[in-house]
């Protein structure tokens, strides 16, 4: 049974588990480039209070109408059944035309897709999975190849991850680019605030005047270990080190900072902990440059928030990103995260690269520029296009 075909307008609804700051600024994208179009944009969000990640709730942001689901709760204590039901019968009320579903495997996302197929409605997949992301195994491929004939389309993050459905089985021309975009305006009018208030704001945040900056969760994958054993290296080589910044909490946070006292670091590295949304641009307006060190990131959305501020990356070569982000040597560069030496070599050279590290920021700026919340809007409306022909 094939979707419905809307021809002219109707609803959309999107749906994440919890709506963070990224969220909030694509569903405002999408209202604003799809409203004049004749579609109305609506939010369903499965479990509000959910503290996985410890961003303070979103409020008086949102120019788009949300429905949370189930208030009070935590995603891994509620059962898949919970979860689809809740969906199911949010969606039976609203009745939208398509239906915006993040990845193949979250129940949210299943019962969401079949909802759709039941119901003769467009479902679109929003995908930031690449091969390189995981280590893959035949039969859990083969039940992604399954559950993508419940899509008519997808929205993915770049080219890596277009390339992967294709792979799947999904049709090249079904699959439109954008998901992964954060609030560029966001992050450049603040990092240019604490720039131009650079001595005020480096109080309020106890920051150095100069540091290298990186953030993260702490967890394996985000490899930080690696990151402080190329600090190492980079700080026996250098007289004059410049500080490092690393953002975020985790459950490796004790093992971290164990880890820099036996590297004798701890004297050149800070930690702020998890910063606030409304905080975390004067991070990365104050910093020289951003480093992602990660074994495994699908994407990486801290590399936008820094190109968005105007910093030059370090990126490791395992981010989705890099294909579409990172142009080598042009407003960064890309490294080995296995590969401790070739980090700390990186490390030098910027310090050697200080007089042009602005000019690489502003070309970043310019890069990123066309990965803000309008092309997550357009990226859907192409999707749901796409969907229609077929």
């Amino acid at each position: 049974m094939g979707a419905r075909r809307v021809t002219r307008s109707g609803t959309i609804a999107i749906i994440y588990a919890r709506f963070g700051p990224y969220h909030i600024a694509r569903l405002n994208g999408a209202q604003a480039v799809l409203s004049p179009e004749g579609w109305q944009v609506f939010g369903i969000e499965v479990v509000p209070d959910d503290r996985f990640y410890a961003w303070e709730k979103v409020k008086g942001e949102s120019e788009v109408r949300r429905i949370p689901l189930l208030p009070g709760r935590a995603y891994t204590e509620l059962s898949r059944a919970a979860i689809g039901k809740a969906v199911v019968e949010a969606l039976d009320a609203e009745r939208p035309d398509v239906v915006v579903c993040p990845g193949w495997h979250y129940a949210e996302s299943l019962a969401a897709a079949r909802w759709s197929r039941r119901n003769r409605k467009i479902a679109i997949l929003m995908s930031e999975s690449c091969r390189h992301d995981s280590r893959r195994q035949w039969w859990r491929e083969m039940i992604k190849r399954c559950r993508l004939r419940l899509f008519d389309a997808a929205l993915v993050g770049g080219r890596v991850h277009k390339a992967y459905l294709v792979e799947l089985g999904m049709p090249r021309e079904r699959i439109t680019l954008g998901h992964n975009v954060v609030d560029n305006a966001h992050f450049a009018g603040r990092a240019e605030y604490a720039r131009r208030h650079a001595s005020q704001v480096l109080r309020q945040v106890g920051l150095p005047e100069r540091f290298i900056l990186a953030s993260g969760r702490f967890v394996p994958e985000k490899n930080f270990s690696l990151l402080l054993q190329a600090y190492r290296l980079y700080k026996e080589q250098n007289n004059a080190p410049l500080p490092l910044v690393i953002c975020g909490d985790g459950p490796l946070r004790a093992n971290l900072h164990a880890l820099a006292d036996a590297l004798g670091l701890s004297p050149n590295i800070r930690w702020p902990g998890f910063v606030q949304y409304k905080d975390l641009p004067f991070y990365y307006g104050l910093a020289e440059y951003f480093i992602i060190p990660s074994t495994i990131e699908p994407w990486g959305l801290v590399v936008n928030e820094a190109m968005a501020s105007g910093l030059p990356v370090l990126v490791s070569s395992r981010c989705g990103c890099v294909p579409d982000l990172v142009q080598e040597g042009v407003n960064g560069f890309t490294f080995d995260p296995t590969d401790v030496e070739h980090l700390a070599a990186l490390l030098i050279r910027m310090d050697k690269l200080e007089s042009e590290l602005p000019q690489l920021g502003k070309v970043s700026q310019q890069i990123i520029s066309q990965w803000g919340p309008e092309r997550f809007a357009q990226g859907l409306w192409q999707a749901i296009q796409a969907a229609q022909r077929f």
